[in-house]
């Protein structure tokens, strides 16, 4: 038997476990606090930053020296804001342990991203999320369907709810129809119905660019059917563009008559869905507070009171116009190139791409702040890891390939 079949897959489970952990615990507490039951959020969490603290222990004995130095300089960076922006600190250190913006930080959004920097099986990692992540998806469904249909009270957090499994949906969708499972794919597109009727836009809007993308762009599909599926789409969404107010009132009226309660249905009825809702007045004043140097991190927090809800002025304003530019263009290209080499593929490699895009495009600048999030940190370095580690590997292959077949020439 191969070499390969007797890895051991730790980096892969170490993320999943820090990625999948959070997201079971939080709609597993929105199950428990329906019925007015204790939560298990101590031992999950428990368990998810003992997995950190032993990862950092397996990334410093397998990560490359590159690899390596692009840590230390991020620690660097790190430190370098506390000293520029003294109120970076009190907001990092300002809450309770398990919210602490400083356990948050180090314990489940940076390990993820430095493990994608070590050498992952890529295939491992993605049916490993997939196989956890439809637990995710029939949590997410059932607590939606107690807290709103049984018990009839309203979500914890309609925000939390639509963005905690929002990467898990696009996955458990994506493969299901690979997989051409119809289970998982009922499954999966009774939790996007969810995360649209929640209530959270930047959700509901990440969800569709991903689908339009998925559908117009996916590659393996047959031809003639691809061009079928895209022309009866576009006639429909012409048809409900036509017709939309004629559509969303009567569903608004059906739905209240049915006592059903939906933020997004009724944003829509009210005229508010496509409203900034203040983001405006928050971007043009953490804008007015960016200069050359950096406000360090959590400056926006810090000038605001909130996050920016624009990925590109948070990162102006911690890292001021001399550094944040950099990094913007960094992530920018690393996103053009993914598209590039991996836009037209038949693979995961689509999937953890387009997902990329969707967020950065959508989430990221309407809503969410990646220093707090997982999926920023982790698609970040799973991009870099798909560019430049698996490439290295493969091209290395390939020359150990050619030796020996020049061997056998000769």
């Amino acid at each position: 038997m191969c070499h390969y079949c007797h890895k051991k897959h730790y980096a892969e489970l170490f993320i999943g476990i820090i990625a999948i952990f959070p997201t079971i615990n939080y709609y597993l507490a929105e199950i428990l606090t329906a019925f007015e039951l204790p939560t298990l959020s101590f031992w999950f969490y428990l368990i998810i930053y003992g997995t950190s603290a032993v990862s950092y222990i397996y990334i410093f004995f397998k990560m490359e020296i590159k690899s390596l130095l692009i840590v230390i300089i991020f620690g660097f960076v790190f430190l370098f804001t506390f000293i520029v922006s003294p109120d970076s600190y009190r907001i990092l250190i300002g809450s309770g342990m398990p919210a602490n913006y400083f356990t948050v930080f180090w314990f489940t959004v940076f390990p993820p991203f430095f493990l994608t920097l070590t050498k992952i099986d890529l295939k491992y990692l993605t049916g490993l999320f997939y196989k956890f992540g439809s637990s995710v998806v029939l949590l997410m469904v059932t607590s939606y369907t107690i807290r709103v249909f049984f018990k009839q009270i309203p979500l914890t957090n309609y925000m939390s709810f639509a963005y905690q499994g929002l990467l898990f949906v696009m996955l458990c969708l994506y493969m299901s129809i690979k997989k051409r499972n119809f289970i998982r794919l009922m499954l999966s597109a009774a939790a996007c119905a969810c995360i649209i009727s929640a209530g959270c836009r930047g959700a509901a809007l990440t969800l569709a660019v991903f689908l339009v993308i998925l559908i117009f762009a996916a590659p393996g599909m047959k031809k003639k059917i691809h061009y079928i599926v895209n022309l009866l789409i576009i006639n429909f969404s012409l048809i409900v563009f036509v017709c939309f107010k004629t559509i969303i009132s009567y569903i608004g009226f059906n739905l209240t008559a049915r006592e059903f309660k939906s933020r997004t249905f009724a944003m829509i009825l009210s005229g508010e869905f496509f409203s900034d809702s203040g983001r405006g007045a928050i971007q043009r004043k953490v804008i007015a507070e960016s200069g050359l140097l950096p406000n360090g991190l959590y400056g926006d927090f810090a000038v605001s009171g909130v996050y920016s809800h624009n990925w590109m002025i948070e990162t102006l304003c911690n890292f001021g116009y001399l550094i944040g530019p950099m990094i913007i263009f960094i992530i920018i290209f690393i996103l053009i190139k993914s598209t590039v080499l991996y836009g037209g593929e038949d693979s995961i490699r689509f999937f953890w791409t387009v997902s990329a895009i969707s967020m950065m495009l959508v989430k990221y600048m309407v809503s969410s702040s990646p220093l707090v999030t997982f999926e920023f940190m982790f698609l970040a370095g799973l991009l870099v890891n798909m560019l430049y580690i698996q490439k290295q590997k493969t091209v290395a292959g390939r020359y150990i390939i050619r030796i020996i077949d020049a061997g056998r020439i000769k």
